[in-house]
């Protein structure tokens, strides 16, 4: 932002520098989820010499082991020593091995997929047909639904940064503003991530540490986010009409954006044969992944072993030599490296718990105050909950190793479905993504475009009410209905 920009923002009545110098200064505390994490990890290991090491009984039901209600005791076990302590996160890397090593695998697929162009190819070649004939509106429409898609199913989100610049110039363009232009790939993008019906690091991860079918459910996500993403589109829409008709309806109708302009205009990209071929092998992928997932029980070694060579067959198509699409593949993975192992980090919290005979103990100091409410409130307050964990773990696979494992044992005890718990989880962490400071491409795109953080708050945060309602009715229904398959 110019100084310009700074001075404009922080000169607005009713508080305004009060309220983004607050908010900047909250971010600026919050630690790297790395660092607050090995807090938790010491003070999980301290907290072992204070609470009672408990557990309960557990038996086999269909070859899941579930907890039994009502069977929790306390026990005589050691706390964890200091070396037990430093040795919980190469224990929880190991604990959840396939788990990381199926992210990063899939980030070096998307890595070679992202080398061809082809996203940003097709991205550029929708929304400059749409302007050219004359159908602007229809941008408001596609492009959030395009990042929705792209982040209820992939799980893509830090990869599209580079499409911020070039929604704000479009909307520059067709008389909106920055926030508009931001708000079609960040809202849609947030909602879409929230919402996903096959999100492979939040729905794929949870689901798999609760030990679901994978995908599992599939029908019931997809309508709330046909749901969510109209809601988003329709926010979206309607305050770009404001805006279009009244300019000084903006929340940035102050600032100037007329030095704000790309070195490469990614609307000049050709979509060429070849991008239409990667994109088409793409597409298979998703096909196959379904199928597999509904048809043939695959997990995530088999939906691993897709992507793998989904990525290599995207370079071979695209002409990459062999040390092209190895050069690639491990830029993708590096790119998901810090999502990957903060999953084994985020772990190592659990193997301090269970190693000190203390998680059980928690999980029946949480499930007090729960038994006395009906489970549809239970499950529904996990949503606004899982929101706050979000502001300090903003990952999404780092956050589901972390309280899935808490939560599917309460649910079992309360009478919530573990479905339903992935559920409360999946919309807790997604919606909160739009505005959260600690999450960094959530910061890097609203800095992209412009817009001061108070202002982007602002604009966002009646939304934000609105989406968590959505996930708590969503949650609420899903325990009335016995969502399942467990």
């Amino acid at each position: 932002m110019s100084e310009q920009n700074i001075e404009d923002a922080t000169s607005q009545p009713g508080g305004q520098s009060q309220k983004n110098s607050l908010a900047a200064s909250i971010a600026e505390k919050i630690p790297d989820p790395y660092v607050l994490i090995t807090a938790i990890i010491g003070i999980a290991a301290v907290s072992t010499h204070f609470i009672p090491a408990g557990e309960y009984k557990r038996k086999m039901v269909e070859g899941r082991e579930v907890i039994v209600p009502g069977s929790f005791h306390y026990i005589q076990e050691p706390p964890v020593s200091f070396m037990g302590m430093l040795k919980s996160v190469q224990l929880g890397l190991i604990d959840a091995a396939s788990i990381v090593f199926f992210v990063l695998i899939i980030g070096g697929a998307f890595g070679l997929i992202t080398a061809t162009g082809s996203i940003t190819a097709a991205l550029s070649g929708i929304v400059t047909r749409l302007e050219e004939s004359n159908r602007e509106y229809l941008i408001l429409i596609c492009v959030p639904l395009f990042f929705g898609v792209i982040a209820g199913v992939a799980g893509l989100y830090e990869s599209v940064i580079p499409f911020v610049p070039l929604a704000v110039l479009l909307a520059l363009s067709l008389d909106y503003d920055a926030i508009v232009g931001c708000s079609m790939v960040l809202l849609g993008l947030a909602a879409g991530f929230a919402s996903a019906p096959l999100n492979p690091f939040t729905v794929g991860i949870a689901q798999g540490i609760a030990g679901l079918p994978i995908y599992s459910g599939l029908w019931y996500r997809a309508i709330f986010w046909v749901l969510s993403m109209t809601v988003t589109i329709g926010y979206i829409y309607r305050y770009a009409s404001k805006v279009k008709e009244s300019p000084s309806e903006s929340y940035v109708s102050d600032l100037d954006y007329s030095n704000l302009e790309l070195e490469d205009d990614p609307s000049e990209i050709d979509f060429k044969r070849i991008h239409k071929a990667v994109l088409g092998v793409f597409a298979l992928a998703i096909v196959m992944l379904i199928v597999g997932v509904t048809q043939y029980g695959w997990y995530i070694n088999e939906i691993a072993t897709l992507f793998l060579v989904t990525g290599i067959l995207v370079g071979v198509i695209y002409g990459m030599s062999g040390d092209e699409i190895v050069s690639n593949f491990i830029d993708g993975a590096q790119d998901l490296l810090y999502a990957a192992l903060i999953i084994g980090f985020a772990r190592g919290i659990i193997v301090v718990l269970r190693d000190g005979a203390v998680l059980d103990t928690v999980i029946w100091a949480l499930v007090q105050p729960l038994k006395d409410m009906s489970p549809v409130v239970s499950a529904s307050l996990m949503v606004p909950l899982m929101s706050v964990v979000n502001f300090f773990i903003p990952s999404g696979s780092g956050q589901a190793a972390v309280v899935t494992p808490i939560l599917v044992p309460i649910g079992e005890i309360v009478g919530i479905p573990a479905q339903v718990i992935v559920l409360a989880f999946q919309y807790g962490d997604g919606f909160s993504n739009m505005f959260i400071p600690t999450l960094g491409p959530t910061m890097a795109m609203i800095s992209i475009a412009n817009i001061p953080y108070g202002r982007w708050l602002q604009f966002t945060w009646k939304l934000l009410v609105v989406q968590i309602l959505i996930g708590m009715s969503a949650v609420g229904i899903g325990v009335a209905i016995g969502l399942g398959p467990f």
